[in-house]
């Protein structure tokens, strides 16, 4: 995708487009279904159109954090989220780091509590929230381990194992944006850019 159309989008002065711009842009791989989940930060008067957009779907979103009157917003699909986190492997690594074997519910509101002790302690984000994004259990691993440095490459993720696997579904990830786009300039909205199920 261009600069200049990236420009374009961002440069929307419309409000409601321009947060429609934002999402298609930052979160089109969770919309088309591609992801379980995304997050991305709002102003606070975004936040609150959040609604309108995604009123009558099964876009989950809630806040995980908020500093200098942005927000921190959490999308995901209900379902898709609990089977990624459902995986043992998955359960096994978020144990290390104090989450409980509950609902997805419990697991998101721990995710908030940390989220906001490492942004009061200006830490950035615990880095268990890759896993939540739906990023390779390996790659987070190793990017806790390596302190974020000397990965194969960076994308969505930073990439330390399986490049090829990972260059493929940038790809598609890539294409899903490339799409949204499309469909935004065609005039459909938001629920209509949305995958029905997810």
């Amino acid at each position: 995708m261009s600069a200049k159309l990236v420009s374009y989008l961002l440069s929307q002065k419309h409000a409601g487009k321009r947060l429609v711009c934002q999402l298609i842009l930052q979160c089109s791989p969770f919309l088309k279904g591609l992801k379980p989940s995304c997050a991305i930060t709002l102003e606070k008067k975004d936040y609150q159109k959040l609604y309108t957009l995604f009123d009558g779907t099964d876009v989950k979103y809630r806040i995980l954090s908020e500093r200098k009157g942005r927000f921190l917003v959490f999308f995901y699909w209900e379902k898709a989220l609990e089977r990624r986190l459902e995986r043992w492997e998955a359960r096994c690594f978020l144990r290390e780091f104090g989450y409980r074997e509950e609902g997805l519910k419990q697991q998101l509101a721990r995710l908030e509590v940390r989220v906001n002790r490492y942004f009061q302690a200006d830490r950035g984000f615990p880095h268990e929230i890759g896993v939540f994004l739906d990023y390779p259990l390996c790659d987070v691993q190793s990017f806790i381990r390596r302190k974020g440095k000397d990965c194969l490459f960076s994308g969505y993720w930073k990439v330390y194992h399986n490049p090829e696997e990972a260059r493929s579904i940038f790809k598609t990830y890539d294409e899903a944006r490339e799409c949204a786009v499309r469909e935004f300039f065609l005039g459909k909205n938001i629920q209509d850019i949305l995958k029905k199920t997810a």
